[in-house]
């Protein structure tokens, strides 16, 4: 894995999907959870670590979100595992 912490590209992508994790609402349809999937680019799902990474995202999604919306990590977790 490239050190993360000095890869900008991999920094902002991650940012970008933290903040589309935040947008998402409080019971959302397929539609939005595929898009927030279909958003995460193609390279990241390929390498494992960077996969790691947007499990672990999805992971301290679920923690701190409002318990209302702890659902959509299962619902996110179920789409990126196909």
């Amino acid at each position: 894995m490239d050190n993360l912490f000095t890869n900008q590209v991999k920094i902002n992508e991650f940012k970008q999907i933290q903040y589309n994790l935040l947008d998402l609402s409080q019971n959302p349809g397929d539609d939005e959870i595929n898009k927030v999937i279909n958003e995460i680019p193609q390279n990241i799902i390929n390498d494992k670590d960077d996969l790691m990474m947007v499990c672990q995202l999805f992971a301290n999604y679920a923690r701190t979100c409002h318990r209302s919306k702890r659902r959509n990590a299962i619902k996110l977790f179920e789409k990126i595992m196909i």
